[in-house]
């Protein structure tokens, strides 16, 4: 008796595998279009087709009856592939998928008529699928990471509220420290001014300790007002801010006699907005321990910088000059 012939036609490129009950695999490929393929038929003979929707299916007569491949079997086919060929078919990773099971068909009815085998609702049951299994897998850690960015965000949005509300209080604080200054009332003063520097003053704890240096050096107490500048070195912000706190410690240790750590002081000022002063506070020093021709070259450059001099330069020089001559 003759047996069964399937019949599988391709109009469209497709991925196709066809096993036969003894599990030998009597096809493996991916097709071009207008390939034709007849197996023939009996219990156990499993065909699946990548692109149904590009095939014919027919058996002389009798036209078999296809059904869906779902994500499961996808999966379990999947893991037994050797792994050159895993994802060599297309309907391994979506695409109109086919897969039928032939049992004995012998006895079926004759008569079907052929029609093309179409499966256009798996795509979205196999994305369906797919996304819950990544959720499955990942989801723990996605939400984690969405939690600690979350998290992350709200940190970093209070941490900016706390800066900008201490910068108001330090403002604040600012205009108290002047008005008690303003008002004689200078333990007050004081008082506030310790408050900036311990706290977030920036700025204004630089300025109040410097108004605080400046206090100290006209009431006759030069080691005071050197402490409170070293301190405001801390909160100076601004390059230019930090070496005109430079300058002064200078101009400090001068008035105390130490003409050898002022130089070291000054020779820490790198930039040009002080250029002149600095010059000047070099020449101070250098005057200061007798190098006169070192403090003149100083002094020359202090007034080459200014636009204006002024008497007071002029008259260093002169004295260098003088004292030259009576050597």
């Amino acid at each position: 008796m003759t047996r069964p012939e399937l019949r599988i036609a391709l109009r469209e490129t497709s991925w196709l595998e066809v096993i036969a009950a003894d599990g030998s695999r009597l096809e493996f490929a991916t097709l071009p279009p207008g390939s034709e393929r007849r197996f023939e038929i009996g219990a156990g003979l499993a065909v699946t087709l990548g692109n149904a929707g590009g095939a014919e299916i027919a058996r002389r007569r009798t036209r078999a009856r296809p059904r869906a491949v779902d994500a499961r079997e996808r999966r379990a086919f999947q893991s037994i592939l050797p792994r050159r060929d895993r994802g060599a078919g297309p309907a391994l990773r979506g695409g109109s998928g086919l897969s039928h099971r032939f049992g004995s068909l012998a006895s079926a009815g004759a008569g079907w008529r052929r029609r093309h085998v179409s499966i256009s609702e798996l795509d979205e049951v196999e994305r369906g699928e797919a996304l819950r299994s990544w959720l499955r897998r990942h989801g723990g850690a996605l939400l984690g990471g969405v939690l600690a960015g979350v998290a992350i965000l709200i940190g970093i949005e209070l941490w900016q509220q706390r800066r900008e509300a201490l910068r108001e209080q330090a403002a604040l604080d600012f205009e108290s420290f002047l008005a008690a200054e303003e008002a004689k009332d200078f333990e007050r003063a004081d008082r506030l001014a310790a408050e900036l520097a311990s706290g977030e003053g920036g700025s204004y704890a630089w300025l109040a300790l410097q108004r605080q240096a400046r206090r100290a050096l006209d009431a006759g107490r030069p080691e005071e007002a050197l402490a409170r500048l070293r301190e405001a070195q801390r909160f100076a912000r601004d390059p230019a801010a930090a070496e005109l706190g430079r300058l002064r410690v200078a101009r400090v240790l001068l008035a105390l006699g130490r003409p050898e750590e002022a130089l070291a002081e000054l020779d820490r000022v790198r930039g040009e907005a002080w250029r002149a002063e600095l010059e000047e506070l070099r020449g101070d020093a250098l005057a200061r321990l007798g190098r006169d021709r070192e403090a003149r070259e100083a002094y020359l450059r202090a007034q080459a910088a200014r636009p204006s001099p002024g008497e007071a330069l002029a008259f260093k020089l002169a004295a260098l000059a003088a004292g030259g001559e009576s050597e």
